[in-house]
């Protein structure tokens, strides 16, 4: 078996050979949707092929890859979630192909703590890269929740090199909101010793929701938009979810209605019995079992 591992769409830029680790192998997996382009020459060499789709990409470049280097052919997919499913399915890919594989969860979760309306702190976790949410969560608050002033919002993670941009365009917009802080990138752990909530208000929809299911087993609340993989975890997790409106003052709107919501008690964290078997060693397994057998493999017990 060998597995082969891109993460930069980029590279779709130049064409490079099939990797010679593929050679002598029964199975080959593509970890990205970006090694797609070796799709023609792997099956040429009659390798058994599975694909692992960590992106929700429904856009000209995304639909482009899936309609001509996936949806022809019949090796199976493993997707990070029902919404990369659905959007596989959306551009051509046949739903019998496609096997869902959430994250597994190991570890003794954190019992969720009581919230206090009055002094409610909001996280927002993620890539600083102008699509996760600081910004429209952070403008939300300074407008729309400006009465709360014992409210805080601290905003987390850090921009690439290439992407300072953004970082200093989010610092420039919180400066004057006391309210607001930038708390750089910090361990989720000591995220939620400092905060009662994450938010999930991106500006794409995101292929799974790691943030709310993070929150969760910190015993943290959450809320965000009704939107892609994320919108699934957040009801597993028993989150506060909402219409993502087209109209960017609508959003603003939106999410502060949500914060108020989530601060009057709504979004009370699902128990371990409800959450932890979707996200299970076992269910994992059973899905790979499934996946491989689909790719012409023996059993595996």
């Amino acid at each position: 078996m060998a597995v082969l591992r891109r993460s930069k769409l980029s590279d779709l830029c130049s064409l490079t050979p099939t990797p010679k680790a593929t050679f002598g192998s029964d199975l080959v997996i593509l970890w990205t949707l970006a090694l797609v382009i070796h799709v023609p020459q792997l099956l040429a060499a009659q390798r058994k092929i599975v694909l692992s789709v960590h992106e929700l990409l429904d856009n000209n470049l995304g639909n482009y890859l899936v309609r001509f280097f996936v949806a022809p052919f019949s090796f199976p997919v493993q997707a990070a979630s029902y919404a990369v499913k659905a959007w596989l399915v959306g551009a051509g890919v046949g739903a019998e192909r496609i096997f869902v594989a959430y994250p597994v969860i190991e570890g003794q979760p954190v019992s969720p703590r009581p919230l206090c309306a009055e002094s409610l702190n909001i996280a927002v976790v993620g890539r600083v890269n102008g699509t996760k949410g600081h910004s429209e969560v952070a403008r939300a608050f300074r407008t729309y929740l400006a009465h709360k002033q014992q409210w805080r919002l601290s905003l987390y993670g850090s921009p690439y090199v290439s992407q300072r941009k953004e970082l200093d365009e989010l610092l420039e917009e919180i400066k004057d909101d006391s309210r607001i802080r930038y708390r750089g990138e910090r361990p989720f752990g000591e995220i939620a010793q400092e905060v009662d909530a994450v938010a999930s208000f991106p500006q794409k929809p995101e292929s799974f929701g790691l943030v709310p299911l993070e929150g969760w087993f910190h015993g943290l609340r959450s809320v965000g938009w009704r939107w892609g993989g994320a919108a699934e975890v957040l009801r597993i997790v028993g989150g506060l979810d909402c219409e993502r409106p087209q109209d960017a003052e609508a959003r603003l709107v939106s999410i502060s209605c949500a914060l108020e919501e989530l601060s009057c008690g709504r979004g009370v964290p699902a128990t371990e019995q409800h959450v932890l078997p979707h996200f299970s060693r076992e269910r994992r397994k059973q899905n790979t079992r499934e996946m491989l057998e689909a790719a012409g493999l023996p059993r595996i017990e």
